[in-house]
């Protein structure tokens, strides 16, 4: 059959029972599939912690992850995320030398890729870091693995931008819609130009006519899902 609805219990974690339980009962299940993970469901792990900034437990379990594939690029690339975000957290010291040393270690994954994820990580550590000269240079590498994809552009747009380089940054933009038509970020980095120079009417007339020709499109549907969640929210 199918599902109808569901409901959720909440219920109190019993400490005692991490550590020890009575004859006859079990552990959380948790626990034990913790201790036979894999590498896989370890990177899982680490990424969740990571975003929950939880620097030490995504150490903990990228390490174990590592041990298990030493030599797997995805759980190098995790271990280097893990020093990255640590170093925006709190920069300085210590830690920003891990950092570079993972910098150069996603640069080394990327050069060693066909694909474009590492230089991704790479762009976007740089832009975070707003080394927007790098960034471009690595945007310079990233380019010919990303053919035909508006990402390059738009992300040099984006750049452009912030540096003040509103010529450059409309003409990436342009360039982002010319390999997809309906890439929602370049448009929207258009009509960012367009209030920045007081246009108000064309960046208004501009996203009527994006929203009119792309409102079926992927990247329109997620933005406008997005968008009325967010006035949802604010009502509430």
């Amino acid at each position: 059959g199918n599902i109808m609805g569901a409901e959720t219990t909440h219920y109190l974690l019993e400490k005692p029972r991490i550590t020890q339980h009575l004859t006859g009962e079990r552990n959380y299940h948790v626990f034990y599939m913790l201790c036979k993970a894999d590498a896989e469901t370890l990177l899982l792990a680490g990424k969740a912690q990571l975003m929950q900034g939880n620097f030490e437990g995504a150490d903990r379990a990228f390490a174990a992850a590592a041990k298990l594939r030493p030599d797997d690029a995805k759980t190098q690339a995790a271990l280097a995320l893990t020093a990255i975000a640590r170093d925006a957290v709190a920069p300085g010291g210590a830690g920003r030398a891990k950092a570079d040393a993972a910098l150069a270690q996603l640069r080394e994954l990327a050069a060693k890729d066909s694909g474009s994820n590492y230089d991704l990580m790479v762009v976007n550590t740089l832009m975070r870091r707003q080394d927007f000269p790098a960034a471009l240079a690595a945007l310079d590498k990233l380019a010919p693995k990303m053919k035909d994809s508006p990402v390059p552009s738009a992300l040099r747009g984006r750049i452009l931008l912030v540096r003040k380089d509103a010529a450059g940054a409309q003409a990436a933009f342009e360039a982002a819609l010319k390999d997809d038509a309906g890439y929602l970020p370049a448009a929207l980095g258009l009509v960012a130009i367009d209030l920045q120079a007081n246009r108000t009417e064309a960046a208004v007339k501009r996203l009527e006519t994006f929203v009119a020709t792309q409102q079926h499109s992927a990247h329109w549907q997620t933005f406008k899902v997005g968008w009325q969640g967010q006035r949802w929210a604010e009502k509430e």
